[in-house]
C-alpha cells in the first residue's frame, strides 16, 4: 500500500526495537484517516534505516516513499556523495554502504522513480564519489571496494554499455575522486592507494594513453579529490597524507609549474577534498585535521593573504567536503564531527552571520557529501552516520521543508 504522503521529521523516542513497528502503525493509521497528523513526526536517525523505504507490520507491507519530500529524507545506507545535475534537474546521492546511487527530483527531493528502490542504481563496491557530464548524459561514478569508474546514463540510471561489469572501467587502487571535463572528452579518476590520476576517455571509457599505467600521472601521497578549471586548463589534485594541492595541466597531466614539488602547494592538516569559484578565480581546501578552510589563489596557487594562517579560516570539527554557491557569494563546508554544515563569504571567508556557532547550522549525523542548486536555492547534505539527506535553505540555512 502506498502512501503517497509528505512526511514532517522531528524527534520520538528511542528505542530501535518499537521504532519501526510505531512507524509503520502510526502511517497506517494516518492514512486512513483516524490519528493525528503529529504521529508522523519521526526521526529516521533514531532507528535501523536498514528498514526503509519499507517495513513489515504483520503481513502488510508498508511503502514509505510515497513523495520522498522533507528535510531528512532517507537515502541508502552511509550516503557520502551529492551530485547535482541541473540541466536534467537531477540530484545524485551516492550510497557506500548500501552500493547504490540513488537519483532525485532536485527540486521537490522526490524519489526520481517514486520509490527508493526503483531510484537506487547498484554501483560497484564501496562507492566513494560521482561526477555528471549532462553533454554527453553520462554519470560516473567510482568504487573504492572494485578499483573501477562506472558510466551510468545520467537520466535513467541505466548501465552505458548494457551491464555494471561491461560499463565499469580498472583504475588502480582505492579509486575515491572523480571529475570530468565534457569539452575535452576527458575523466579524471584520483586513486587513493596508488597516488596517482589517470585520465580516460569520458564517453568510451578508455584510457587515454593506451593503458591505465601510460594514462596516469604521480600525485602527492594518498590524493582525495580533483576539480577542473576549464578555462584556464588545469586540474587539482588535493592529497592528504602530504598536505598539498598540486596543479596539473588539463589535458597533458603535465605539472603547471614543471615538477610534482613546484607545482604542489601547502594545505592545512589532512585536507580531504577541493573545490573552485572560477568567478573569483579562487580555489578552496577544507583541512580536516586542521578544522579549517584555506584559500587559494586558482590560477598561482598563492595564499589569498600572504600565509598559510591568515587564509585558513575556522570551519566545525573535521570539516570534510564544501560547494559553491557563486550567486550568492556563499562557501558551504560539511563538518563531519560537529554534525553541522558552515556558511562563510566566499571571497572574503567571514562567516555570514558574523560567528561560526551563528553561521553553522545542524544536520544528521556525520554529514560527508554536499551539493547547491542555486536556481532552486537549496543545499543538499547527506548524512553518512544517519543515511538520511538534509536540505537547507541555501541563503538562510533553514530547513528547506
Amino acid at each position: 500500500m502506498s502512501l503517497g504522503m509528505k512526511l514532517s521529521i522531528s524527534r520520538c523516542p528511542k528505542s530501535r526495537a518499537l521504532i519501526p513497528v510505531r512507524w509503520a502503525l502510526c502511517l497506517l493509521i494516518a492514512s486512513l484517516g483516524l490519528f493525528p497528523a503529529a504521529c508522523l513526526h519521526l526521526e529516521p536517525s533514531s532507528f535501523d534505516t536498514s528498514q526503509d523505504p519499507a517495513v513489515l507490520l504483520g503481513s502488510v507491507l508498508i511503502s514509505l516513499s510515497g513523495t520522498g519530500s522533507g528535510p531528512n529524507l532517507i537515502t541508502g545506507s552511509g550516503p557520502c556523495c551529492a551530485i547535482l545535475n541541473s540541466a536534467a534537474n537531477l540530484l545524485y546521492i551516492v550510497n557506500s554502504g548500501s552500493n547504490t546511487v540513488t537519483f532525485y527530483n532536485a527540486t521537490t527531493v522526490s524519489y526520481a522513480n517514486g520509490t527508493l528502490a526503483a531510484s537506487s542504481f547498484t554501483t560497484g563496491s564501496n562507492p566513494p564519489g560521482a561526477a555528471v557530464n549532462p553533454t554527453a548524459n553520462l554519470l560516473y561514478v567510482v568504487n573504492s571496494g572494485s578499483n573501477t569508474v562506472t558510466f551510468f546514463n545520467a537520466t535513467t540510471g541505466a548501465y552505458a554499455n548494457g551491464t555494471l561489469a561491461a560499463s565499469s572501467f580498472a583504475t588502480f587502487n582505492s579509486p575515491i575522486g572523480v571529475a570530468v571535463n565534457p569539452a575535452a572528452n576527458l575523466l579524471y579518476v584520483v586513486t587513493y592507494g596508488s597516488n596517482r590520476v589517470t585520465f580516460y576517455n569520458a564517453t568510451t571509457g578508455a584510457p587515454v594513453n593506451g593503458t591505465v599505467a601510460a594514462s596516469s600521472f604521480t600525485t602527492g601521497s594518498s590524493p582525495t579529490a580533483v576539480v577542473l578549471n576549464a578555462a584556464a586548463n588545469v586540474i587539482y589534485v588535493v592529497n592528504s597524507f602530504s598536505n598539498t594541492v598540486t596543479f596539473f595541466n588539463a589535458t597533458t597531466g603535465a605539472y603547471t609549474n614543471g615538477t610534482l614539488g613546484a607545482s604542489s602547494f601547502t594545505t592545512g592538516s589532512n585536507p580531504w577534498y577541493v573545490e573552485l569559484n572560477s568567478a573569483a578565480n579562487l580555489l578552496y581546501v577544507p583541512n580536516a585535521s586542521g578544522t579549517t578552510v584555506t584559500f587559494f589563489n586558482a590560477t598561482t596557487g598563492a595564499y589569498v593573504n600572504g600565509t598559510l594562517g591568515a587564509s585558513s579560516f575556522a570551519t566545525g570539527t573535521y570539516p570534510y567536503k564544501m560547494a559553491v554557491n557563486s550567486a550568492s557569494n556563499l562557501i558551504y563546508v560539511t563538518n563531519y564531527n560537529s554534525s553541522t554544515v558552515t556558511f562563510l563569504n566566499a571571497t572574503t571567508g567571514a562567516y555570514m552571520n558574523g560567528t561560526l556557532a551563528n553561521s553553522s547550522f545542524a544536520t544528521g549525523a556525520q554529514p560527508i557529501g554536499i551539493a547547491v542548486n542555486p536556481t532552486a536555492n537549496l543545499l543538499y547534505v547527506p548524512n553518512n552516520a544517519a543515511s538520511t539527506l538534509s536540505v537547507f535553505n541555501a541563503t538562510t540555512g533553514a530547513s528547506a521543508f
